[in-house]
């Protein structure tokens, strides 16, 4: 059976759809885990929170929001062409004005699933998300 192991070597829940709480608050040097490093630090308020990352390709800034990770139930088709299954890869974004809502940011993202076999980068549409879908409440009275 595979399970997580948090900072201090016990084992660990899987935490707020990220890996494990002890990675998501860690402080200090990048653990190795589940979420490879992905996760670690970002939800200690010491650091930098939604760290982004350019792409050396297309040249935009990628971010990794934990909120977005609740697309994945609306994913119809998790395979990618080359037949791996993205459902356990992170949902990366960047600011785009025909992308989808999240909770971390008032900018409209365009999110997307990089398969680490081919390196393909799957729009959540392509997955069978619909435009419309949305994991932002509105705030309405």
């Amino acid at each position: 059976m595979n399970h997580q192991t948090g900072l201090d070597g016990e084992d660990a829940e899987p935490w707020a759809d990220v890996c494990c709480k002890a990675c998501y608050l860690a402080k200090n040097e990048k653990c190795v885990c589940k979420c490879n490093g992905l996760h670690h630090g970002k939800g200690n308020p010491n650091t930098l929170t939604h760290k982004a990352k350019r792409n050396k390709e297309s040249g935009k800034f990628e971010h990794y929001y934990p909120s977005t990770e609740q697309y994945k139930k609306f994913i119809t088709d998790p395979l990618c062409h080359c037949g791996y299954n993205l459902m356990n890869e992170p949902i990366l974004a960047y600011s785009h004005s025909d992308g989808w809502e999240v909770e971390e940011t008032d900018e409209i993202q365009w999110l997307f699933i990089k398969c680490p076999k081919c390196v393909y980068d799957h729009a959540l549409w392509k997955l069978g998300v619909s435009r419309e879908a949305s994991i932002v409440e509105d705030e309405k009275l």
